[in-house]
C-alpha cells in the first residue's frame, strides 16, 4: 500500500498551486492519485488508491526563523481540491469558502502526535458526491524477546471502511512466528 508522500523542498502555503510544488509533482511523479494496488497472485487491479494526506517537512535552517524542524500532515491535492479548501489564518488549519474549519493539523495546535483532522459529515458527503470511499489499514509488528533469546514476531494487520449508511466495519488480525 502506499504511504504518505514527505515535500522538503516547497515552502507550506505553497502547496497545489505554486510553479516549485508543480515542478516537484511533475520532476519526481510525486502525485499519487490513482495508485493501483494489484493482486499478489494474478496481478489485477484490485483498486485506485489516493493516500488522504501529504506531510509537510520544513527542517533546521540557520536563518534563524524557527527554533527547530517543522513538520505536519496536510490534506492531499485530490482533498484539498475536491472539498475546495483554501488555507485558514493559523498554519496546519484549512477552510471551505465559507471560512469554516474543515481540518486541521492535530500537532500544530495540540500537544499530540501527528493527525489529520477533518470534519465528518462535510468529508463523507464528499467521497459520497465523488464515488468514494475511505479505507484505513492497520501494519504493524513487534520483535518478542525474553531472557536475552528471539522468541518470535507478532505480526498485526487488518482494515477498516465506512459501508454506504457511514457505518465503520472492519477487523485486525494478529499472528506470533517463531523461530
Amino acid at each position: 500500500m502506499p504511504e504518505s508522500k514527505e515535500q522538503y523542498s516547497v515552502f507550506s502555503r505553497e502547496y497545489f498551486w505554486s510553479p516549485a510544488y508543480k515542478y516537484f509533482e511533475e520532476e519526481y511523479n510525486d502525485n499519487l492519485d490513482n495508485f493501483e494496488v494489484r493482486d499478489r497472485e494474478t496481478k489485477q487491479c484490485i483498486a485506485n488508491v489516493v493516500v488522504t494526506a501529504d506531510k509537510f517537512q520544513w527542517e533546521a535552517e540557520f536563518d534563524k526563523s524557527k527554533m527547530g524542524s517543522i513538520s505536519f500532515l496536510r490534506p492531499c491535492k485530490k482533498i484539498h481540491e475536491g472539498m475546495n479548501l483554501k488555507y485558514g489564518m493559523k498554519e496546519g488549519e484549512f477552510v471551505n469558502e465559507s471560512d469554516e474549519v474543515m481540518c486541521i493539523a492535530a500537532d500544530v495546535f495540540y500537544n499530540s502526535k501527528s493527525f489529520l483532522l477533518i470534519k465528518k459529515i462535510p468529508f463523507l458527503k464528499y467521497l459520497k458526491d465523488n464515488n468514494l470511499r475511505l479505507l484505513w489499514t492497520v501494519l504493524g509488528g513487534k520483535e518478542i524477546i525474553g531472557s536475552g533469546k528471539y522468541l518470535g514476531r507478532l505480526e498485526i494487520n487488518g482494515a477498516y471502511y465506512f459501508d454506504g449508511d457511514n457505518k465503520l466495519h472492519g477487523t485486525i488480525h494478529t499472528n506470533h512466528t517463531k523461530n
